[in-house]
C-alpha cells in the first residue's frame, strides 16, 4: 500500500552426495570419517555407544549388528551413524516498512547432519588434563542400580564412541534491523537528501541442541577449540547529501 510494505524471501540447499570410486581402494578411513563406494561423503564411523551398565557402572557399546551389547570396546564394531556435511541448508528472512519505520529479520539454518563435540569429550574424560569440569559429571555412575548415561570414573574411557556424536541442526537469527527514514520533506530546507538512523544485531540467538559453543563454527565433524561467531549490535546514522 502507499504506507506499508511488506517483503518475504527463502532459499534451500539440498546437499546430496555418494562417493563413486576411489583410488585403488573400497575405503579411505580418516580419524572420525570414511569414505566408502556407496556411501555418503565424509560419513561418521564409531562405535556405538549403548550406554551404562547399572549394575557395575561399565560403559556399554552395540556390537556391529547392532543388537548385542558389550563392555569391551572393538574397533571392529565401528558401523557409520551419519555425515557431517549437511544435507539441508538455507535462509528465509522478512522485512516490514510502515511511513519509514523498517523491521527486518534474516534467519539461516541448517538440518540432517551431525557433530562430534569433542570439547565435551575433553572434559569428560578422566584422564583429560582439564578433566571432571563438566556438570553432566555430577551425574556419573556411583553405585549399583544408578540409572545414568555416564559411566563410572574407573571405567575404561573410549573416545571414539558415539557418545559425543550430537545433532548439527540449528536455526540462528542471523540479522536484525530495526531503522527510521526521515521524510524527504523534512530535509529539504537543510539540503540533505535523505537521513536514516537504525540498530542492527547480528547472531543474536541460536535455537539448537547442540551442547558446544556453536554449531555453526564447528568444521567437519570434530567440533572444538574454535571461537563462537560474535554477537554484535550496531548503533549507525546514514546520511545522503
Amino acid at each position: 500500500t502507499k504506507n506499508f510494505n511488506w517483503s518475504v524471501g527463502f532459499n534451500h540447499t539440498f546437499n546430496q552426495s555418494k562417493v563413486l570410486a576411489l583410488d585403488g581402494t573400497n575405503e579411505n578411513i580418516n580419524g572420525l570419517t570414511i569414505n566408502r563406494v556407496g556411501e555418503k561423503l565424509n560419513s561418521i564411523y564409531l562405535v556405538r555407544y549403548a550406554g551404562v551398565d547399572p549394575d557395575n557402572g561399565d560403559a556399554l557399546y552395540f556390537k556391529a549388528d547392532g543388537k548385542t551389547t558389550t563392555n569391551v570396546y572393538d574397533p571392529n564394531d565401528k558401523v557409520i551413524v551419519g555425515t557431517y556435511d549437511p544435507p539441508h541448508f538455507g535462509a528465509f528472512n522478512t522485512a516490514v516498512n510502515y511511513k519509514g519505520i523498517e523491521l527486518e529479520a534474516q534467519f539461516t539454518y541448517i538440518f540432517g547432519n551431525k557433530i562430534y563435540n569433542n570439547d565435551r569429550q575433553n572434559v569428560e574424560n578422566p584422564a583429560y588434563v582439564i578433566s571432571n569440569v563438566s556438570a553432566d559429571l555430577l551425574h556419573e555412575w556411583q553405585q549399583p542400580g544408578d540409572i545414568t548415561d555416564i559411566p563410572s570414573p574407573f571405567n575404561d574411557f573410549q573416545a571414539g564412541t558415539t557418545r559425543f556424536v550430537e545433532d548439527g541442526k540449528f536455526l540462528r537469527l542471523r540479522n536484525v534491523m530495526l531503522s527510521y527514514t526521515i521524510p524527504a520533506s523534512v530535509l529539504s530546507k537543510a539540503k540533505i537528501s535523505g537521513i536514516r538512523v537504525f540498530v542492527q544485531g547480528q547472531n543474536l540467538y541460536t535455537w539448537t541442541k547442540f551442547k558446544g559453543y556453536d554449531p555453526e563454527v564447528a568444521t567437519g565433524s570434530l567440533g572444538g577449540s574454535q571461537y563462537p561467531l560474535l554477537k554484535t549490535v550496531t548503533f549507525g546514522v546514514s546520511v545522503g547529501l
